[in-house]
């Protein structure tokens, strides 16, 4: 049994489940060739953002000054960018050769003609809201603006009298 405060090291392997499945194939070729180059690194996140799959990586070379370690770890940034760049090219969904675009809903999707065709086809013109759960007053349920229990007791009292926030008198320049 381990510890609650032992750390697991992940590998990019154990993230398929943050990106679509057309880019399941760009992490393991991007963890077969970091196994290579530095094969105890660990992944820190994977997830996509504006179509484009992040794949952040630690090694433990970062702090280490000797020149080969510098190398690996210069290595494995280069190999994490290159990946990086390339999934803007492969669909999300599928894995076939797609391209990055905004769609009809300000999102970036990096998509095949068939998937994004198929998106299209299955959500048209019609409003999103209801695939996010959110209720029909919004998902802050304000109440009516109207005045605090304690300023009614302050301008229930003789004394009191709204403040000016702002001195609108004149200031001598001498």
């Amino acid at each position: 049994m381990r510890e609650p405060d032992e750390h697991i090291p992940l590998k990019l392997t154990d993230c398929y489940h943050c990106v679509g499945r057309g880019w399941a194939a760009l992490l393991t070729m991007l963890h077969t060739e970091l196994q290579v180059v530095c094969p105890d690194y660990e992944a820190l996140q994977v997830k996509e953002k504006f179509g484009v799959m992040r794949a952040y990586i630690s090694t433990p070379h970062d702090s280490g000054v000797n020149p080969q370690q510098a190398a690996a770890r210069s290595m494995a940034y280069s190999l994490e960018h290159h990946y990086e760049a390339l999934s803007q090219y492969v669909c999300e969904n599928c894995g076939k050769p797609g391209e990055n675009k905004m769609d009809k809903h300000r999102w970036y999707r990096t998509l095949c003609q068939e998937c994004r065709g198929e998106l299209e086809n299955q959500f048209g013109d019609q409003d999103h809201s209801h695939l996010r759960n959110i209720p029909e007053g919004g998902l802050f349920m304000m109440k009516p603006a109207g005045k605090s229990r304690k300023t009614r007791q302050l301008q229930e009292e003789e004394s009191w009298k709204p403040r000016r926030s702002i001195s609108r008198t004149p200031i001598p320049w001498s």
